[in-house]
C-alpha cells in the first residue's frame, strides 16, 4: 500500500505542473478570445456611430471612435490604437466600381483598432508580457431618397480668392462650382435609374440676389434696405417676391437664380459662367429668403428638402442677420413644409445646414442659431465641401458591410 501511495505521489508531482500550466493557458486563452470578441463588437459599434455622424471631419470621426473604443474596452490595463478613414465615392475604388455598374453611391467609413493587453500569468513559452487583439470594420451610408437641394451661395468679394491652403489655386467660387458639378454627377447616377429624381437649385447673394427674366435680362433684387429696415415686416413678408429692381449691368458680379431642375448639364454650364463681385459684401439673409421663395413656389416636391448655405465669412451686417434670425426668418422656412406633402403623399423632411468655406461658422452665432449647432460644418478644401454636401443628402444612418 505504501508503495502504491508513493507511486501516486510521484505521478501527481509529475502531472500537477502540467495540469496547472494547462489550466493557466486555458484561462488566458479564454480571456484573449473574450477580448477578441469585445473588440470586434466595439469596432462595429464605433463604425456605425462614425458613419452616422453628421460631421465629415477626420478629427471629429477619430475622437468619436476613440470614445466608443475606450467605453467598450474598459476595465483592462490596456492601450488602444484606432484608425479611421472616411471616404466619399470618388475616393473609394469600390464605390466607383459599384456606381459604374448602376448601383447607388455611398460614403464609406473604414475603422480598425488594435488593443494591447497584459498577460495575467507569465507565458512559459515566451518572454512577451502582453498580447494584441485587432478588428476592422467597414460601414456605408447610401444616397437617400430623392431630394430637392437648394444651394445658397456666397458671391461676395472674398469668394474670388483661393483657399488658404492653396494660395495660388482656383478661386473659392471656381472650386465650389466644380464641387457642385461633382455632386450633380453623383445625383445623376441615381436619376438615371429612377422615375423620381433629385433636383437642384441655386441662388447666389452678395448684398443682392439676381433674377433672370424670360427675355434674358438680369435684374437685381433685395429683401430689405440696410438703411431702412423693419425686421418684423421683413420676416412677415419674406415669402413675397419683391418687385424686380433695376437692370443689372454686371458691374456687381454675374450670377442669377437657377430654379429647381434635374437637367444638371444646363445647370452646371450656367454656373460655370457665374462670377462673384470682387468688392461685394456678404448678406446671407438675402440668399436665405430668396431660397425660401424659390422653395415656396416649387411643385412636385421631393420627400427631402435640403437647404445648404455656403459662405466664406461673416455677414457684413451681422446685427441685421441676428435680428432677422431672432424674429423667425429661419424657423419660418422650416415651417414652410408643415402642411405640404411630397409628390407621392409623404411627409416632407427639411434639412437646413451651413458650410463654412475656409472659415469657422461658430464665430458667427446668428448662423449657428439659424440652422442649429449640429448642422454647422467647416470646409478647408473643395473636397471637404463635397463630402459635407454628400453627407447632407445621404441616409440618416449607415449600415455595416458584411463580406
Amino acid at each position: 500500500m505504501k508503495k502504491q501511495q508513493g507511486v501516486a505521489m510521484i505521478i501527481f508531482v509529475i502531472i500537477a505542473p502540467i495540469l496547472m500550466t494547462t489550466f493557466f493557458i486555458g484561462l488566458q486563452g479564454a480571456r484573449a478570445l473574450q477580448n477578441k470578441s469585445r473588440i470586434e463588437d466595439a469596432v462595429d459599434m464605433a463604425n456605425m456611430a462614425v458613419i452616422s455622424q453628421k460631421s465629415t471631419e477626420k478629427q471629429a470621426a477619430k475622437a468619436l471612435a476613440d470614445e466608443y473604443m475606450r467605453t467598450y474596452m474598459t476595465g483592462e490595463n490596456n492601450s488602444i490604437k484606432v484608425n479611421v478613414e472616411k471616404l466619399g465615392c470618388y475616393d473609394s475604388a469600390a464605390c466607383r466600381k459599384d456606381s459604374a455598374n448602376g448601383k447607388s453611391i455611398y460614403i464609406e467609413s473604414k475603422l480598425s483598432a488594435v488593443s494591447t493587453h497584459d498577460y495575467w500569468f507569465k507565458n512559459p513559452f515566451s518572454d512577451e508580457s502582453s498580447y494584441d487583439v485587432a478588428a476592422a470594420s467597414t460601414s456605408r451610408k447610401f444616397q437617400g431618397k430623392p431630394a430637392d437641394v437648394y444651394f445658397i451661395a456666397d458671391m461676395s468679394g472674398s469668394m474670388t480668392i483661393p483657399f488658404k491652403a492653396k494660395r495660388n489655386g482656383k478661386s473659392k467660387f471656381e472650386v465650389l462650382a466644380g464641387v457642385i458639378k461633382r455632386v450633380t454627377a453623383d445625383l445623376e447616377i441615381y436619376n438615371s435609374r429612377h422615375t423620381y429624381k433629385h433636383r437642384v437649385a441655386l441662388t447666389g447673394y452678395n448684398y443682392f440676389t439676381y433674377h433672370r427674366a424670360t427675355n434674358g435680362t438680369i435684374y437685381e433684387a433685395r429683401q430689405y434696405n440696410q438703411n431702412n429696415i423693419n425686421i418684423r415686416y421683413v420676416v412677415d413678408n419674406m415669402l413675397k417676391v419683391k418687385p424686380l429692381g433695376r437692370q443689372s449691368s454686371g458691374s456687381y458680379g454675374y450670377f442669377y437664380d437657377m430654379l429647381l431642375t434635374s437637367e444638371f448639364k444646363t445647370f452646371n454650364d450656367q454656373i460655370a459662367l457665374f462670377r462673384p463681385y470682387r468688392y461685394g459684401v456678404t448678406a446671407s439673409d438675402q440668399g436665405i429668403m430668396r431660397a425660401a421663395q424659390i422653395a415656396e413656389r416649387a411643385v412636385d416636391l421631393n420627400d427631402n428638402q435640403v437647404f445648404i448655405i455656403l459662405s466664406d465669412g461673416e455677414d457684413t451686417y451681422p446685427l441685421v442677420t441676428r435680428d432677422l434670425v431672432q424674429a423667425g426668418m429661419c424657423s419660418k422656412i422650416k415651417k414652410l413644409f408643415n402642411n405640404k406633402k411630397s409628390f407621392h403623399g409623404e411627409d416632407i423632411t427639411v434639412t437646413f445646414a451651413v458650410i463654412g468655406i475656409d472659415y469657422n461658422v461658430k464665430s458667427f452665432p446668428a448662423m449657428s442659431t439659424c440652422v442649429g449647432p449640429d448642422n454647422v460644418y467647416h470646409a478647408s478644401s473643395g473636397e471637404d465641401v463635397y463630402k459635407n454636401i454628400i453627407n447632407l443628402i445621404s441616409e440618416e444612418s449607415g449600415r455595416l458591410v458584411t463580406n
